[in-house]
């Protein structure tokens, strides 16, 4: 026993000796460290310390986002339920009940509104009220006031211009920091509550209205379906994005609880920035639910300070102009470019005070000077007419006249009369025609016209010093014209340069585009088919355009040209062309006639036929139908001249690389830019893969329409142009290529958006495809008793998460409820979606597509 007792001993004695050895050499080792081992030993120390502050800082971000009313924890963590919460069905309930009630009667209930804080804008308020009362005679006018800073001698004038004085009290700023000039401005957010009205329509004091605009409150009709809230037009920035637009002029729904919400929001600190008061507020709470209208709906003075003529160019359009600069009514001596802006403003003040002045159109046009009885401002004649009948050499380009609507059905019914501006003047077999575009109206209804169409027993609207150049666009009237033909961007030529000879060089290009819409009318607002103005596409199929010039006046090449393209977008519009002279009238194509809507460059001898003829299948032109009949004899090509990846029933699609095809696609893109204002005409088609959509039978595949995709699109763009034929538009086509689009998405597992900026209904048409496809997940998961995440939608549908989050909030499914938000799937909203499910569009089978996504290498992709 004690033998054993002594092994153990020793045994514990020999481990310890061997620890404390182990010990010592370990401490040795670190004593002994090399200074290269002290410098990783020190720098592993301060990543590690830079990892933990970079910690801190994410944590404290992210606590400070969920202390922000907007964004509530569900939007945090990324999970949104479809909640069937009784309380807030409730609130929107009784909501909808008390405006109803309220209104007693069925049309809606508008209303203008405005402020008058001291009397030193009472002039600027008494004038705004004359003109809206002028343009907008149905609608009441309501202008809230503090009790103690206006008169009883001040509300009795108000009154007489038909203004409501209606007491407000006060909303001080919540912390300090606001301009004195802005320090009552908070008290505009009580016009939320005033919820016994449909839509207010809110306009400073310091501003007038120029044009009526009553079709702007069709944005509140259907809000209960289309949830809309909020409308306003852009700011002008001066380097400054933290205000989108401007408070001045206003389009809302008001609303009980989004009153409240306000009331609880804007006392937060740091949430937006105090120095511009109500504005940076508004600007924050409705950052994912504004609708932007357009700058003529708050015509900002600051406009001019740069762009001087915009008054004139626009004013047809205006339909408020905000003096923000400097008020008329304060100002006696503007600067030079607010002379004609400030003239205006003293001629609808005069008239509302009837003061007697020269003879002057109802609405005072821009540049108009008056007389004055008393005036130190200088006096010249004001623009009159005074002619009773027109002559042809009355008419010239630029000058607006009426014409006759085309009667296409030849019905009894009296002519039609619509104000138009001349834009160019041809001789065609003798005969003087004139190229009229319809003011108000899309460009596509843009036309040749003889004088027969004219109205000869109405005056004549003289042009304002610019005039339109024979190609079509604006020019100064010592510029030189261009040629029908052939005209160029920028107004500039190349000498012995047409349209159809072959470029010299492959990278010269053009731009060709327009700021205008290509769609049906606005109140179509699902629109099922539509054209992305966002489209890319090449030049002739010889390659023969004249180079566009840039800034200095010189040709891009072709590395300029790219790197524009990347910083701009390929489908952007291009700010420095002015609109065409639609070139072409018609084009058959297969067995239809088409009338065309916009320019393309074809060749120039193009422009004197009456139709030109297009093969269907490869998509060569010709001048007369005689050439195509001898075409098609030689012409084998039955399809496009790709790969079929898809087939069902009579739908088939076809994949063609621009590096391979460049003919045919470039064919493509000349095409479609007849029927696409914004698109840009690019030689190089090699970027871009193309999917045409065609429709079999017996006698081939005629092409119904096409998308177009960067083959490599570092911004995660999964659509570049897209196009639907005119002869197929309003069958569905336009979604079934939609929907195609995101099915290859999903095959290449990646999400991805349409190319921006989509035009405004082309963002509507998206949204329809959007709307249905979250709608059907949702409704989903709601009858599963299921949760779901944005992410997890965005997986499944291969729409961005940005998309998703846009749509949700543009149809009114997201509310604020207990500090948070929520999706709410109101019952009007589902019954819609069900009548358009209902209507069983074409939907595209994943089980009929037969596609590999096409990968590329550095080699083949250094074009890019």
């Amino acid at each position: 026993m004690n033998s054993q007792v002594d092994e153990a001993a020793h045994s514990l004695l020999g481990n310890i000796e061997k620890t404390t050895q182990t010990s010592r050499f370990l401490c040795s080792r670190r004593l002994c460290l090399s200074k290269a081992g002290r410098i990783r030993l020190l720098i592993r120390v301060l990543v590690g310390l830079l990892v933990i502050v970079v910690y801190t800082v994410l944590v404290v971000f992210v606590v400070d986002l969920v202390k922000t009313p907007w964004f509530g924890s569900n939007l945090l963590n990324g999970t949104y339920a479809c909640h069937d919460t009784v309380s807030c069905e409730q609130r929107l309930e009784q909501k909808e009940s008390i405006s109803i009630g309220s209104n007693n009667s069925s049309s809606p209930n508008y209303a203008f509104f405005s402020s008058l804080y001291n009397e030193k804008y009472l002039e600027g308020a008494l004038t705004l009220g004359y003109t809206i009362k002028k343009h907008h005679p149905n609608h009441q006018m309501h202008i809230i006031y503090f009790p103690e800073k206006l008169s009883k001698a001040t509300l009795c004038k108000l009154r007489a211009i038909e203004w409501i004085p209606r007491v407000a009290v006060r909303i001080p700023p919540p912390w300090s920091g606001v301009s004195e000039n802005f320090a009552d401005q908070f008290t505009k957010l009580r016009l939320w509550s005033y919820d016994e009205f449909d839509g207010i329509a809110y306009i400073d004091s310091d501003a007038l209205v120029v044009h009526p605009f009553d079709k702007t409150f069709e944005l509140i009709k259907d809000a209960n379906v289309t949830g809309f809230e909020f409308a306003a037009a852009p700011d002008v920035f001066d380097g400054n994005l933290d205000n989108t637009f401007n408070a001045g002029s206003m389009i809302f729904r008001p609303t009980k609880i989004v009153y409240d919400e306000m009331m609880r929001t804007y006392k937060i600190p740091g949430n937006y920035k105090i120095t511009f008061a109500e504005q940076a507020f508004l600007n924050e709470f409705y950052r994912f639910r504004l609708i932007t209208l357009p700058s003529t709906f708050n015509f900002n003075l600051s406009l001019l300070k740069k762009h001087r003529y915009l008054w004139k160019l626009l004013f047809d359009e205006i339909k408020v102009v905000h003096y923000t600069v400097l008020k008329p009514f304060l100002t006696s001596s503007p600067p030079q470019y607010l002379s004609e802006v400030f003239e205006f403003w003293h001629q609808e003040n005069d008239a509302m005070h009837k003061k007697p002045t020269t003879p002057r159109p109802t609405t005072p046009r821009p540049g108009t000077p008056r007389h004055h009885n008393n005036s130190s401002r200088p006096s010249t004649p004001t623009y009159n007419n005074g002619a009773t009948t027109t002559t042809i050499q009355d008419i010239t380009i630029g000058c607006k006249v009426y014409v006759t609507v085309n009667n296409k059905e030849k019905t009894a019914d009296p002519p039609e009369y619509r104000k138009a501006e001349i834009l160019s003047t041809r001789i065609n077999n003798g005969i003087t025609e004139y190229y009229v575009h319809f003011l108000e109206f899309n460009k596509r209804l843009d036309e040749w016209i003889p004088m027969e169409r004219i109205d000869i027993s109405r005056e004549v609207e003289k042009s304002s010093g610019r005039k339109r150049a024979k190609g079509g666009g604006l020019r100064d009237s010592d510029a030189p014209n261009n040629s029908l033909a052939s005209p160029l961007s920028n107004g500039n030529r190349t000498p012995n340069r047409n349209l159809g000879v072959p470029a010299t060089t492959v990278g010269q290009k053009r731009k060709i585009s327009a700021m205008e819409d290509v769609h049906t009318p606005l109140s179509e607002t699902y629109a099922e088919d539509f054209d992305n103005d966002t489209g890319s596409g090449p030049g002739t199929p010889n390659g023969g355009y004249a180079a566009a010039a840039d800034g200095s006046g010189g040709p891009l090449s072709k590395k300029q040209e790219l790197e524009k393209l990347r910083v701009s977008g390929s489908m952007t519009q291009s700010n420095s062309e002015i609109s065409r002279v639609k070139n072409l009238e018609r084009i058959h194509i297969g067995k239809f006639d088409v009338e065309t809507w916009y320019f393309s460059p074809y060749p120039a001898e193009y422009a004197s036929a009456s139709t030109i003829y297009i093969c269907e299948f490869c998509l060569f032109h010709f001048v007369s139908e005689r050439q195509l009949r001898r075409h098609l004899k030689k012409c084998n090509i039955l399809h496009p001249p790709g790969n079929e990846i898809y087939r069902k029933d009579d739908i088939s699609f076809f994949e063609i690389d621009g590096h391979k095809q460049k003919t045919y696609c470039r064919n493509l893109c000349l095409l479609s830019k007849l029927f696409l204002d914004h698109k840009t005409l690019y030689y190089d088609v090699d970027p871009f893969l193309f999917y045409i959509m065609c429709k079999r039978d017996s006698k081939g595949c005629h092409m119904i329409g096409y998308f177009s995709k960067e083959k490599e699109s570092t911004e995660g763009y999964n659509l570049a142009c897209i196009l639907t034929l005119p002869q197929y538009q309003r069958q569905g086509y336009g979604r079934l290529l939609i929907a195609f689009s995101y099915e290859l998405s999903k095959k290449e597992g990646k999400v991805g958006s349409p190319e921006k900026p989509l035009s405004d209904l082309g963002l509507l048409s998206y949204r329809a495809y959007w709307t249905e496809v979250i709608l059907d997940i949702l409704l989903e998961t709601k009858a599963n008793s299921d949760e779901i995440t944005i992410e997890e939608i965005s997986n499944r549908t291969s729409i961005t998460t940005t998309d998703i989050l846009q749509t949700l909030q543009t149809i009114g499914a997201i509310k604020p409820y207990k500090g948070q938000q929520i999706i709410w799937l109101s019952d009007a909203l589902v019954a819609a979606h069900e009548k358009t499910k209902s209507k069983n569009h074409r939907t595209i089978d994943e089980n009929c597509l037969q596609w590999t996504p096409p990968h590329f290498t550095s080699n083949q992709l250094r074009f890019i």
